[in-house]
């Protein structure tokens, strides 16, 4: 019997065709940040673990604690999760999801002291379980209880490229593959063709050529309307077959955006899709995004990448005020 290849997906990394026994559930956008449209037409198992484990393990590492800090809904978070902030002498500070504080549990046993450190929501539940399984162990236990509450002081976020309390870097090589395949597994899942973005799949698998993902923060151009107190993951589409190009617009937090050029020879239908999820009401969002830019724009990204990233302090603190204002009324 013959079988219809047409009918069929491919790993867009290594080429196998995809099947019940190798297919994966891949996220959009990365769920560690709160991304939660999938598709099961992308890549394998082996390839997912792969970008897993390396491009995006790194977005995860710098960005991922906004999540937390938001205590944004993810298909893994761990109930148990301790966030480290740093005070301005770099000395750590512990909380919980969403700022919650923690609770915590010294546990003397047989005259060594072991702290443990319980979100405060689960703390009678996790401390009875704790005591019924250490006493069925050892003979003589004591308990403390004290509470780690946020303290007071300036405390300030680190992430994988910090190198002092005060700093937070964003960027490197695997951090853009990474952003680059949210744009290639948005585009996948609603144009299955991959011959307009062969170049940036090379780019994701492989991370070498010219990397097609811009920082882009315009002051004069307002994409779409961002209320007050919004924190949404936005992924926009824009292809052109007059001007012979296709890109994508993404936005994480509202704070990390880019221009992620697929194409600049696109010969193939006109392109406007956009995809926006609310991460603190967890609903799906209907925007009306428009990125006025043309060619000549794409052409000199790097250049208006360079000119437009000193805005990015204004989306930054723009997140932290959010987190903050949450902290105080939760």
């Amino acid at each position: 019997m013959m079988v219809d290849l047409k009918n069929y997906y491919e790993c867009y990394n290594c080429n196998s065709i995809l099947t019940n026994t190798n297919k994966s559930v891949e996220h959009i956008i990365n769920n560690s940040i709160g991304g939660r449209s999938k598709s099961i037409n992308l890549i394998c198992n082996e390839c997912n673990l792969l970008f897993g484990n390396l491009i995006d393990k790194e977005l995860a590492d710098q960005i991922g604690i906004f999540a937390d800090l938001l205590a944004v809904k993810r298909d893994r978070t761990k109930e148990g999760t301790k966030i480290q902030l740093a005070n301005k002498n770099g000395e750590l500070r512990l909380v919980g999801l969403g700022m919650m504080p923690l609770v915590r549990l010294t546990v003397n046993i047989n005259g060594e002291k072991k702290n443990n450190f319980i979100n405060e929501i689960k703390y009678q539940e996790v401390l009875q379980k704790r005591i019924k399984e250490l006493s069925k162990k050892f003979k003589k236990i004591e308990y403390k209880e004290g509470f780690e509450k946020p303290p007071k002081e300036s405390l300030f976020i680190q992430n994988s490229l910090s190198r002092s309390p005060q700093e937070i870097g964003f960027g490197g090589i695997n951090y853009f593959r990474s952003v680059a395949k949210i744009a290639l597994n948005f585009y996948l899942s609603k144009k299955p063709n991959r011959q307009f973005c062969k170049d940036l799949i090379s780019f994701v698998v492989t991370g070498l050529g010219v990397c097609p993902v811009y920082f882009f923060y315009p002051t004069n151009i307002q994409p779409h309307n961002l209320y007050n107190d919004e924190v949404s993951h936005i992924i926009h589409i824009k292809g052109s077959s007059i001007y012979k190009f296709l890109y994508a617009y993404i936005e994480l937090f509202n704070m990390q955006n880019f221009i992620v050029i697929l194409n600049m020879d696109y010969t193939g239908e006109d392109v406007n899709i956009t995809y926006a999820y609310d991460l603190l009401r967890n609903t799906e969002l209907h925007k009306d995004v428009s990125i006025r830019i043309n060619r000549a724009h794409l052409e000199n990204m790097n250049l208006i990448s360079l000119d437009t990233k000193s805005n990015m302090s204004y989306y930054y603190n723009r997140l932290i005020k959010i987190i903050e204002s949450r902290q105080l009324t939760a």
